[in-house]
């Protein structure tokens, strides 16, 4: 009896080992599991999308987060996904566009280093690798444009300026004045092209073939439209507008430099509409949709991509004051423009798609669908 009731608990203990055993591989795989779809879907993902002017590579970044370190990748594909390289690695994040030069054979762009916090430009040559550092500073400099001739890039600093509260310059306030300037590649040289001294990080795009710069200005609930001539550097304010807190963010000009389009967004991060102003600051219109939403792009002068809320992409003619619903899919990241191809480039999740036009065909290119 006495051993018939020994084999029945030894019978419950191996039943329970065994029970606690499987839930242990079970819980352990459940986690790695989970971890690792985790890193793979939050940690790496294409951001930037940038269409070269000569319609032939799409270039876009990649980023990695370990713990608080960042790494930032830029790739460049042809159109259809095809031809993938590695450009460049950068032990930070991008900041700011990736900005091609005229010719397509080099990519300007900001870095965040990950040690020294500093925001410095880069050039990179998309066909030796070759990473250039342009500005060395101690300020923080970011949101890099090629002028048209390809030897200048224009960008926006950020200063450090201490200002005086009390008697005996004690204690002192830090505030931080941006404006923009411009960097020779070949020489490093470098120098101020405005003198606003605007507190928020400044809007910018060029216009009239490069001859003059547009840039928002916010005081406030004020907002600011200013010109700058790159020749006499004479600036000038065009345009100003009272309201919304948030002020005006987004600033693009048209592609024949005749119209400027600007994003004003309400105290509550929700409401905003779409702005337009001839380049001389008259005719100001607020389009009347609310499905504009941040960062639209120019198609041609009298039409821009927008994207809504929810990332459903839109094809908007202002003249007609007409929306067109651009497919099913829905991007994560403002969509692009590829003026050369007519065709529109996005990311949903971690891919990027790309579609015509009018909507149609829309496609998977990167990672490439590989033929079984």
């Amino acid at each position: 009896m006495y051993m018939q009731k020994l084999g029945t608990q030894k019978k419950y203990l191996l039943i329970l080992l065994f029970l606690v055993v499987t839930a242990t591989v079970v819980v352990t795989t459940t986690f790695i599991a989970k971890e690792a779809v985790t890193k793979d879907l939050l940690l790496i993902a294409p951001t930037i999308l940038s269409p070269s002017p000569s319609g032939e590579k799409l270039a876009f970044e990649m980023w990695e987060r370990t713990d608080s370190t960042f790494t930032a990748r830029i790739q460049i594909m042809n159109m259809d996904g095809s031809n993938l390289q590695q450009i460049t690695e950068t032990p930070g994040f991008l900041n700011g566009p990736l900005a091609w030069s005229s010719d397509s054979k080099k990519i300007a762009f900001g870095v965040v280093n990950n040690e020294t916090k500093t925001m410095h430009i880069h050039t990179v040559d998309v066909q030796s690798f070759e990473d250039k550092e342009v500005t060395t500073s101690d300020h923080k400099d970011s949101t890099a444009k090629w002028l048209p001739d390809g030897n200048k890039i224009c960008f926006v600093r950020m200063m450090k300026n201490i200002h005086s509260t009390r008697k005996n310059d004690l204690p002192k306030e830090l505030f931080v004045l941006s404006n923009l300037w411009l960097a020779n590649i070949d020489s490093n040289q470098e120098e101020q092209l405005t003198t606003i001294n605007e507190v928020y990080p400044l809007s910018w795009d060029w216009g009239q073939e490069g001859k003059r710069v547009f840039f928002l200005v916010r005081r406030g609930n004020l907002t600011e439209v200013w010109s700058v001539d790159i020749q006499t550097r004479k600036e000038e304010k065009l345009y100003s507008l009272k309201g919304w807190e948030k002020g005006a963010r987004f600033l693009s000009c048209s592609p024949n430099g005749g119209n400027l389009l600007f994003f004003w967004q309400s105290s509550d991060l929700v409401e905003g509409n779409l702005w337009l102003l001839k380049a001389d600051g008259s005719d100001e219109k607020e389009l009347s949709s609310k499905r504009c939403a941040l960062m639209p792009t120019w198609i041609t002068d009298n039409r821009i991509l927008t994207i809504d809320e929810k990332g459903g992409m839109w094809d908007f003619d202002i003249e007609r004051d007409q929306y067109k619903r651009l497919g099913s899919e829905v991007t994560s990241r403002p969509p692009v423009w590829g003026t050369k191809t007519n065709k529109v480039f996005f990311v949903k999740g971690r891919t990027i798609w790309a579609m015509e036009a009018d909507g149609s065909n829309q496609r998977r290119i990167y990672p490439e669908i590989l033929s079984p």
